[in-house]
């Protein structure tokens, strides 16, 4: 295989990720909000539904596209920046801060957001080297 194989190859994998990190945004932030909208903006469901189509997503995508931790890089930060750019003002508590006590109500806070979403890239980063090892420890 020749070097420009290699890199399109690469390329393809990356942008096959991306597009599964987009569909798991889309479900999570679009759909499940619009659908059940009785469970949103936080609650303990909408908290369930937010990890395990997490998990779901990564396993499908790690299993039939790449199992190979390099290339989830990118579409991790991209599916972060997706958050960023719209997270519906504090869906699954992204960037908000406060108690919802005597009438006071939690505030949103693009710093708060940024801190979210950075603890969400590690977090999924993590969830997906559990994945790939179980995958390859099953393969075993």
């Amino acid at each position: 295989m020749n070097k420009n194989t290699h890199y399109v190859k690469t390329l393809v994998t990356i942008v096959k990720n991306c597009i599964v990190m987009f569909g798991i945004y889309v479900v999570q932030f679009i759909l499940f909000p619009t659908l059940t909208p009785i469970y949103y903006p936080r609650s303990t469901e909408s908290a369930f539904i937010f990890v395990i189509t997490i998990i779901i997503g990564s396993i499908l995508g790690i299993c039939f596209i790449s199992g190979k931790i390099k290339f989830w890089l990118i579409p991790d930060f991209l599916y972060g920046l997706l958050i960023l750019i719209y997270s519906g003002k504090g869906l699954y508590g992204f960037g908000l801060y406060g108690i919802t006590l005597d009438g006071s109500q939690p505030k949103y806070d693009y710093l708060y957001a940024l801190i979210s979403v950075a603890i969400l890239i590690v977090f999924l980063f993590i969830i997906q080297i559990i994945i790939v090892v179980l995958k390859n420890i099953l393969h075993k």
